[in-house]
């Protein structure tokens, strides 16, 4: 039995648009989310599998599945998302769980203009594009693609754990989520890409990349120098800590969903060997930090009130809140804690680790139904987006929110 991101053939129920979603508040001193809907500026986007605000304005980026981007300016009170334009990124397949499902920019944007898109290009093969981003010729932008890493297999049949989020390191390394194209072996086979986080550095002229120093495998035979960690089977969302940890959202096969965490030092992650905790031959493998399985009998489900009664499950990593933040809006609940939940039963927890990578802090923090994504605004709220209200074509709606401390 397998559990897809994007088309599952089954209806998802979301809040209504036009009401925040509301959970009851928790003890004291804790993180409790709410979410208000953001009104779009000429209806909602369909689909939406990303949002990313553009570095020092508030103005952000919405991605839709098919292969459209619309770009956005929040107004003053952030009630409402003013729509500058569109554009397409071209070559983009949507089959199934393939589309437009990724978007960072560079650590230099200020001055470069550079912005990387991930995507399927077909069933068998995932890539990772740079443009420039130039909201004054929305046409240029598909124009100035550039190939920087492509990877897949002709052995794909279904166009399954392809590409998922990306995004820059302290370094200014890009690392990469990429799943195993559901072939048998490729999560464990470390010659290639597939099943993996790559960390490299995307060349600025022209196509291509080079694997990123400090990278644990450089010269090892039978292994790609792009490898940062290893044994994943569909991680499809991922986000950086205050640490510098990458926590990835590992989409389970028909036991247990993942959140597993990297210092990219060549973790594996046991895809194809062990489902959740690892339970015999686990030398070699790192066990998640936390993991669920598809029972509603589950802490996470029964700790939340609005869970989708639904043994479908789909993990996902969202954002931790930085110390670094102008105006902290969240009354210091939010600091060192990662977001990580449910895109079909709808559950968010808040999730702190210690030094060791130990679980220190683990609760309720709201619930919202088929999330996306998580972005920083500049006003120091951060925003989440929704995928619509339903997984089949024709593709629905989807929605943004600013989450606000519950009352």
């Amino acid at each position: 039995m397998r559990y897809r991101i994007q088309l599952a053939g089954v209806a998802i129920a979301l809040a209504a648009c036009d009401e925040p979603v509301r959970v009851p508040p928790g003890p004291p001193g804790s993180l409790m989310l709410r979410f208000e809907p953001i009104e779009l500026d000429g209806g909602p986007p369909l689909a939406i599998t990303e949002i990313a605000f553009i570095p020092g304005t508030s103005e952000l980026l919405a991605l839709n599945k098919t292969k459209t981007v619309t770009h956005y300016r929040l107004d003053s009170d952030a009630r409402r998302a003013i729509r500058i334009g569109t554009f397409d990124v071209p070559g983009v397949d949507e089959t199934a769980d393939c589309g437009l499902l990724g978007v960072a920019f560079d650590p230099a944007f200020a001055t470069n203009h550079l912005v990387y898109f991930a995507a399927c290009e077909s069933v068998t093969h995932s890539r990772i594009t740079r443009h420039v981003l130039d909201p004054a010729d929305y046409g240029s932008i598909a124009t100035t693609a550039a190939t920087v890493i492509r990877t897949g297999t002709s052995a794909a049949t279904n166009a399954w754990h392809n590409v998922g989020s990306i995004g820059f390191d302290g370094s200014g390394a890009m690392w990469a989520l990429f799943g195993d194209k559901n072939v048998a072996g490729t999560a464990q086979d470390r010659s290639t890409n597939l099943g993996a986080v790559v960390r490299i550095l995307p060349n600025l002229a022209g196509d291509g990349y080079v694997p990123a120093p400090g990278n644990p495998f450089p010269a090892t035979p039978g292994v790609s120098p792009d490898l940062a960690a290893s044994g994943l089977r569909s991680p499809w969302r991922g986000a950086l800590d205050h640490a510098g940890r990458l926590w990835i959202g590992d989409v389970g096969d028909s036991m247990f969903e993942e959140v597993n965490v990297t210092r990219f030092t060549g973790e594996n992650f046991g895809a194809s060997l062990a489902e959740g905790p690892c339970t015999a031959s686990c030398a070699a493998l790192t066990d998640p930090v936390t993991s669920w399985d598809r029972s509603n009998d589950h802490r996470y489900p029964r700790a939340d009130p609005s869970a989708v009664p639904t043994t479908r499950r789909v993990v996902w990593v969202g954002i931790e809140y930085p110390r670094s933040v102008e105006t902290d809006r969240y009354q210091g609940t939010f600091f060192d804690k990662m977001l990580v939940g449910d895109f079909a039963g709808g559950w968010i927890r808040a999730i702190e680790l210690d030094d060791t990578d130990r679980v220190i802090y683990d609760e309720p923090a709201g619930h919202l139904d088929a999330a996306t994504s998580w972005a920083l605004g500049p006003d120091g709220y951060v925003y989440a987006s929704s995928y619509g209200t339903s997984l089949a074509w024709p593709y629905k709606p989807g929605a943004i929110y600013r989450a606000v401390l519950a009352e």
